[in-house]
């Protein structure tokens, strides 16, 4: 008999909005519930720590590097005795290679409750491959806000800056970086440079 659907949950916002915070929240909620987790980053990610999943606040907790979201899939049909679902954590899933809604979907189907946390959009405004689909496809979603830098509304945009000056359009998409980069900005206040 097929194991029962997990669940998918989908955290996401602009940088500085306490995505990670809310996944750490929510896997050591699962931990107290006595239910294995486990938790993911992409290699990408070493802004503050290689091997862990840190907040900018500085709470961390240890992760598992993964490149691919196919990564994902083989640790977790690897790793899963007897095959018992578990509680699986994925953060910075925007910089995640591979269809992250098919193997988001798949695992959910095989039992296991998965929670994914993303930035919706990149610094241009233009939403993350993957993150969307992801989204459509969640029982449940979490939308936060940071509050704006500029004038602290709030903040839906991921400001990227390069000499204080905002990024160009055509400037590449991916920048691993924390406040020396980015600041969470409203509409009013993002920018793009020309």
């Amino acid at each position: 008999m097929r194991q029962p659907a997990g669940k998918l949950h989908v955290i996401y916002g602009p940088m500085f909005s306490g995505k990670s915070t809310e996944l750490l929240r929510l896997k050591r909620r699962s931990e107290l519930a006595r239910r294995k987790t486990v938790l993911f980053k992409p290699m990408l990610d070493t802004r503050y720590s290689v091997d862990e999943v840190v907040t900018h606040d500085g709470k961390a907790d240890k992760a598992i590097l993964v490149q691919s979201v196919e990564d994902i899939f083989e640790y977790v049909y690897n790793k899963s005795e007897n095959f018992t679902p578990f509680d699986i954590f994925v953060d910075e899933a925007q910089f995640l290679q591979g269809n992250l809604s098919g193997v988001a979907l798949s695992l959910v189907l095989d039992g296991f409750n998965v929670t994914v946390a993303g930035l919706n959009t990149d610094f241009r405004g233009v939403p993350f491959a993957g993150m969307p689909n992801l989204i459509s496809i969640a029982h449940t979603v979490t939308r936060l806000t940071a509050i704006c830098e500029k004038c602290g509304a709030d903040a839906i945009m991921t400001q990227r800056l390069i000499d204080g000056k905002p990024a160009r359009f055509d400037d590449p998409i991916i920048q691993i970086g924390g406040t020396e980069s980015y600041e969470a900005r409203c509409l009013t206040c993002f920018e793009l440079g020309s």
